[in-house]
């Protein structure tokens, strides 16, 4: 195989009639590795200057990057980083040291200490992207190879700095090419500076100083009789980073390690001692860090125990509660002293200990809460038992209840809750008692609430019982009499409010009673708006009585007395005659459909819809999906939509069946009354309606036929902003869609293929699965489709070489579609400008009027031919491999373009015709 090296400044001019024709190099050198002796008959090889690469020379033309037996890596250097925190790197020629802390964020400065020297390479050679890096000390932090000018970390300890002498080498290896560039920097920490520009401190631990801090631990006893140390932990300390935390370890006088892992926590710890006649040594380790070690020796510590007591000795058993000795070291001796409970101020805020019982009600506890009835009152408490053993305290009461959990934590809140009968029965001194939950020591205390001394919230004294501190809150129903209905023995009431009932109430409802009193009827459901009560006989005397059911004193009570003696003909008071075709006084549509027509029925349009306070407009109000639903986009055929809300206004009519002469509804069944439903249109349905939609709304509750129509005129719609809206769905709602973004490659006449490079697929219409290419006939017959695109190089096969229109689409939207027209391009003109970046397989010939650049790898077996008007431009990476066949032709269209076989039998005819022309090559050097 022979090779030939095209220097960087070679220019080939052939002149065959045309203006200036050129074959160029491109920018960076390139090889051809060529063995078919045609291919340099007709460029001439023969006549360019052949870079002798191989021959220990490296010449003018020569580099690493295309001779790399020849030549040098000239040129690369190591950077060091300034600046490495800041986001803005700055290469400097100095080191500048950095503490973990600064690199990695979060971290804190571990032990041993470490710096870090940021670096990044700068080989300067155009075909090495990436380098291999090793040092001679310390260690690389990050993930390598590094490409140029990229930063990477040097992690060194003081070990490495006084093993290097402060001398480090960091070395460079070409990691992309195996060419076997190298090159070194040297660190040289004399010169180093630290982030802020000063002269580092010399030493990774003066640097970079570790953060930790030891225990605070106070010795307070000897227990000789069960050879144990007692500590008081106040501080577990900060451990160094790395370390799960403090704990003790027990060591001989010779360092030995008798015992370690002894958990440390806040408190008293117990640590057991093999011979309490011998020295030890108490360690307090991280296990990283000796630095942080706090040690506490023992030295003889029972020998004259416990007789002696400067110092103490822990003497548990003895009945004495003596020094050292607590309820939680030593149950048997000591009980639990220093016990109380506390009472709490302002227990809804930030809660204040109080010495004397706080009086809260319901509604003062817990917000948007009413206080029942029975009324009841609450006393805030919480244990402070002051016993570092016991975590949790069982709490009874001798009175009262205890809601929420009677297991509390020290200062946890509970409260205890006390009804008048509970204040009345204990005489207003109640007992709270607390009993050790985390122990078996049985510690117990009590507390009392004396309620002659309870203050209320605002510290004055309470008012004396629960219902004059806290109220039960209801109210009775608002209503009024309307009319008797003689003839079906009923009355009439219009309820304009239904009341608030007691606390434990499910609501007010009415019942039917007699002169003396006996229940005729009860737990009528008393609803808004008009509201009949049968009675046995209209001639009696009867009370509805309005009641929740829980308290007497918010009952209402309205008597009915000889109501219907004189009525129908009596009007004073009215009476009720439904069904004589008249909508009297008292009559409604609910009460009387027969009657009475269903008035003052209207709908609402909705403004501010996308917020949580949408609004009632008199005029339509336009929305785009993407403003109704949030992350979804706009589609195809564009949608707008109008929300609305019946206005029925007839107090028997919950829901309301709603139709549309145009359009779409988007409901879930019937819809209640002042609830918001969607109209969607096209802009074929605003075109059919003439912009004047009508809304057809129907009771859908009662029987009583109810309907109501609302007209949406379009003329007068404004859009979310209220300012009119586009016109069009269209204009004012686009679906949202993004064409792929693609070139033209090339087109394969012996295949029938074309290729394209696609370098954005696009963003397709709303319900489409993406963009995919389809082939048509010039007439529009789909011939084939669904065919898969993706970022990059794609092949379409077309069925012969005869004009097709290739469409990329998404299948919703037709204004997104891409169409390539192929035009009969293999027998029609040739093309102005191809270029071409793929390998080539088979015979294939490519002719164009102006310029063909190219990138191709051609591989053994090929049969390629490049026919051109102009200019050959050859890119890096352009490459022919022996055994190739490779023909380039300064011809060009000068007639119409024959199948590319036909084309490739002529190709001994174009050879004579550059062999007729090779005297008109010259080379020149710039």
């Amino acid at each position: 195989m022979k090779q030939f090296y095209l220097a960087l400044s070679i220019v080939l001019s052939l002149h065959l009639g045309h203006s200036n024709p050129q074959l160029t190099k491109a920018d960076t050198p390139f090889i051809f590795n060529i063995e078919n002796k045609k291919i340099n008959k007709q460029i001439l090889v023969s006549d360019l200057v052949a870079l002798s690469c191989g021959d220990s020379i490296c010449a003018t033309e020569e580099t690493y990057c295309n001779c790399s037996q020849d030549c040098d890596c000239m040129g690369g250097i190591g950077l060091f980083v300034t600046n490495y925190t800041t986001g803005s790197p700055v290469a400097t020629t100095t080191p500048v040291v950095y503490c973990k802390s600064d690199v990695t964020n979060g971290s804190t400065n571990p032990i041993p200490e470490e710096i870090y020297i940021p670096f990044a390479p700068n080989g300067q050679q155009a075909c090495v992207t990436n380098w291999e890096i090793t040092t001679d000390f310390g260690t690389l932090f990050g993930t390598y190879p590094l490409s140029d000018l990229t930063t990477g970390l040097l992690r060194l300890t003081d070990e490495d700095l006084n093993a290097s002498n402060g001398i480090i080498t960091l070395t460079y290896t070409d990691a992309t090419t195996g060419g076997g560039c190298t090159f070194s920097s040297i660190i040289d920490m004399s010169i180093a500076l630290d982030a802020n520009g000063n002269s580092w401190a010399g030493t990774a631990a003066t640097a970079c100083s570790a953060l930790c801090s030891s225990p605070s631990v106070e010795f307070v006893a000897y227990d000789c009789i069960n050879s144990a140390a007692t500590f008081d932990v106040i501080d577990v300390g900060i451990p160094t980073s790395g370390s799960n935390g403090f704990t003790a370890q027990l060591e001989a006088a010779d360092g030995t390690i008798v015992s370690s892992g002894i958990p440390l926590p806040v408190g008293m710890i117990s640590i057991p001692i093999p011979d309490a006649t011998e020295s030890y040594n108490v360690v307090f380790t991280d296990s990283i860090s000796e630095s942080c070690d706090f040690v506490y020796p023992l030295s003889d510590i029972c020998t004259a125990c416990p007789d002696n007591t400067a110092p103490p000795c822990f003497d548990c058993g003895n009945n004495v509660c003596a020094y050292a000795e607590t309820y939680c070291n030593c149950v048997l001796d000591c009980e639990c002293t220093g016990t109380s409970a506390l009472f709490i101020m302002n227990a809804n805020a930030t809660p204040v200990s109080s010495a004397i019982p706080v009086v809260y009600c319901t509604s003062e506890l817990i917000t948007g809460v009413v206080n029942p009835i029975p009324e009841i009152v609450y006393i805030p408490f919480a244990p402070s038992g002051q016993q570092p053993c016991v975590s949790t305290w069982a709490v009874s009461t001798d009175f009262g209840t205890l809601p929420g959990s009677d297991t509390l934590n020290d200062f946890t809140i509970g409260r205890v809750g006390l009804t008048d009968a509970d204040i009345v029965a204990s005489n207003g001194l109640i007992t709270l008692t607390f009993t050790d939950a985390s122990t078996s020591g049985g510690c117990t205390f009590t507390s009392i609430i004396d309620m002659s001394t309870a203050i209320n919230v605002t510290g004055n004294p309470w008012a004396g019982t629960a219902a004059m501190a806290c109220p039960g809150l209801c109210s009775p129903p608002s209503l009024e009499f309307v009319a008797y209905d003689c003839a079906n023995s009923a009355v009439i009431f219009d309820v304009i409010d239904p009341g608030m009932p007691s606390s434990g109430s499910n609501g007010f409802t009415a019942q039917l009673e007699t002169a003396d009193s006996s229940i005729v009827s009860s737990g009528i459901p008393l609803a808004q708006g008009m509201f009949t009560i049968p009675l046995p006989d209209g001639t009696e005397n009867y009370t509805v009585v309005f009641t929740d059911g829980v308290s007497e004193n918010c009952d209402l009570l309205y008597p009915l007395s000889d109501i219907c003696t004189a009525c129908p003909e009596n009007t004073n008071p009215p009476c009720f005659d439904c069904g004589n075709n008249v909508c009297a006084y008292a009559e409604s549509y609910c009460n009387c459909a027969q009657d009475c027509d269903c008035t003052g029925t209207s709908a609402l349009f909705v403004t501010d819809l996308n917020t949580a306070s949408p609004v009632g407009s008199t005029v339509p109000v336009v929305y785009c999906t993407s403003e109704i639903a949030n992350g979804v986009i706009d589609p195809f055929p564009e949608i707008i939509y109008i929300p609305f809300a019946p206005n029925g206004q007839q107090p028997c009519v919950t829901a309301w069946n709603v139709t549309t002469d145009h359009g779409t509804l988007y409901l879930e069944g019937p819809l209640g009354d002042l609830s918001i439903g969607l109209l969607g249109l096209t802009d074929e349905d605003l075109n059919t309606s003439n912009g004047l939609i009508t809304l057809t709304f129907s009771d859908a509750t009662t029987a009583g036929g109810c309907t109501f129509t609302s007209t949406i005129d379009m003329s007068t719609a404004v859009d979310s902003n209220e300012n009119p809206w586009a016109g069009t769905a269209m204009e004012a709602c686009p679906g949202v869609c993004i064409p792929p973004t693609l070139t033209f490659v090339s087109y394969n006449c012996s295949t029938s293929a074309a290729t394209f490079d696609f370098t954005d697929v696009g963003m397709p219409s709303a319900g489409s699965n993406g963009f995919t290419a389809q082939i048509q006939a010039v007439d529009g017959t789909v011939l084939s489709s669904g065919i898969p695109i993706s970022v990059g190089i794609i092949v379409i096969q077309l069925p012969d070489n005869q004009a097709y229109n290739i469409v990329f689409t998404d299948g919703v939207s037709a204004e997104c579609n891409v169409i390539s027209n192929t035009a009969d391009i293999c027998t029609s003109t040739c093309p102005e400008n191809i270029t071409l970046s793929i390998s080539e397989t088979g015979n294939v010939a490519y002719q164009v009027s102006n310029t063909i650049t190219s990138a191709d790898v051609i591989e053994n077996g090929e049969n390629v031919i490049y026919d051109v008007g102009q200019v050959i431009h050859l890119d890096q990476g352009f490459t022919v491999v022996g055994g190739a066949n490779f023909s380039a032709i300064i011809g060009g269209c000068v007639s119409l373009l024959a199948p590319n076989d036909e084309l490739l039998k002529r190709t001994t005819n174009k050879n004579k015709e550059m062999k007729r022309a090779s005297q008109k090559i010259s080379i020149m050097k710039n």
